[in-house]
């Protein structure tokens, strides 16, 4: 509100860029680390669980500087060839070192969420962050540094987020350092059971940014602008489910993990249930009264 439509869709498009890059950097190993460190959780076996974490952390943590170096040094380009509006260069240029510092936010969530720890990555993905970026936006576009501080905003906040959930992991949930348990190393097996849940990533990056990023070719930065606002005040649609499958997706590995697979339909039965009675009236409260919520 305080940077005008204009700007608003010019730092919504540099985030769709780096998102849609920083997607694959991680190549789907927030999936892998999921999968493999809730199974072997199920099985008590620590060991596994540590490596499983570790061998993820170990792919996608070069494959994120490498694109982060390639979105800096392509800047230009991408800014002008895809949306003729130099503008955008500078954002993608800060935006590019996010990227890394992603991958490490994605992957330590999955590590969370693989303990069944998801009170943590809530406090600190949807409460501390936010507030942070808020601090620091309106500190910097107070101070008079407009959209250039408004994008650095997100990149501080993304580093502070990054290094708190680590922190959080190593003291709360799961110690990744303690020399006491050697890490069996599962990164073969992480890498081949991920690279085909990229295309599934990248698939929900395109309907997810795909009518940002045409608006912002066709019709400019400020008609991205207003369309973003309404988009994401849609999106709180899907704040139960994500919340939902957050706890049901490492559940349901660790059942399987011990074979219990009438739990396994029970609970399925349970969370679709859940999610109709939950969303519903937010849905049918959004599409009323949406005039006076925007």
């Amino acid at each position: 509100s305080r940077l005008g439509a204009e700007e608003y869709g010019l730092i919504s498009l540099a985030v769709a860029v780096s998102s849609f890059i920083s997607t694959i950097a991680i190549l789907g190993m927030k999936s892998g680390i999921l999968r493999y460190a809730s199974f072997y959780l199920g099985k008590k076996d620590m060991k596994s669980v540590k490596g499983s974490i570790l061998s993820g952390l170990k792919i996608s943590i070069p494959v994120s500087i490498i694109m982060c170096l390639f979105l800096f040094a392509f800047s230009k380009p991408i800014a002008l060839i895809i949306f003729r509006n130099e503008k955008i260069i500078p954002l993608l240029k800060i935006l590019a070192f996010m990227i890394p510092f992603l991958a490490i936010n994605e992957n330590i969530t999955s590590a969370f969420i693989s303990f069944k720890k998801v009170g943590y990555v809530t406090l600190i993905r949807e409460i501390i962050e936010r507030i942070i970026k808020f601090i620091i936006t309106f500190i910097l576009i107070y101070m008079g540094f407009g959209l250039i501080g408004a994008t650095y905003a997100i990149l501080i906040t993304t580093i502070i987020s990054s290094i708190l959930l680590v922190l959080l992991l190593n003291k709360k949930v799961f110690n990744l350092f303690d020399k006491k348990i050697k890490p069996k190393s599962y990164t073969k097996e992480i890498f081949f059971f991920s690279l085909p849940l990229l295309f599934n990533e990248f698939l929900y990056l395109l309907v997810k940014w795909s009518d940002v990023v045409t608006i912002g070719i066709f019709k400019g930065a400020e008609q991205t602008g207003i369309y973003n606002i309404a988009l994401p005040t849609a999106g709180l649609l899907i704040l139960v489910p994500t919340a939902l499958m957050a706890l049901f997706i490492p559940i349901m590995h660790s059942l399987y993990g011990q074979n219990n697979l009438k739990e396994i339909k029970k609970l399925s039965k349970r969370t679709t249930k859940w999610l109709f009675l939950f969303n519903f009236p937010l849905f049918i409260l959004l599409f009323l009264f949406s005039k006076d919520i925007i």
